[in-house]
């Protein structure tokens, strides 16, 4: 896979959520990994445990390895299938990374909080 695929990605789900949420391409402005994924704020975090979901380890939508930990996450848009860890999903969550939100497709959440019930964004 190319370095610029990640890319695409990201600007394609950057594109679904404008699309999605309706505020046309002005969602698009910033980077898909940057802070300011879309303007507002992000509907109430979702979570199975104080801290927020489990996440086995796996990808975000810019490339970036995900490490196993508890990750808050904001609430989920429909986007490319992904298969990983025997799972398929359209899926994609908007999770809290350090400092930054990212889109992390569903298949890497842990087994106890993959059905986890999660806000559209």
């Amino acid at each position: 896979m190319s370095r610029r695929t990640p890319r695409r990605l990201a600007t394609t789900a950057a594109l679904t959520v404008a699309v999605l949420c309706g505020t046309g391409l002005a969602a698009t402005a910033a980077p898909a990994h940057s802070p300011a994924v879309a303007p507002g704020t992000p509907p109430p975090a979702a979570s199975s445990t104080p801290d927020g979901l489990r996440f086995d380890s796996g990808w975000t939508a810019d490339g970036r390895y995900l490490p196993p930990d508890v990750y808050i996450v904001y609430c989920f848009i429909h986007g490319e299938t992904r298969t990983a860890n025997g799972r398929t999903s359209n899926v994609w969550l908007l999770v809290k990374y350090g400092n930054t939100r990212v889109w992390v497709n569903k298949i890497y959440l842990s087994a106890a909080d993959y059905n986890v019930g999660l806000p559209r964004c």
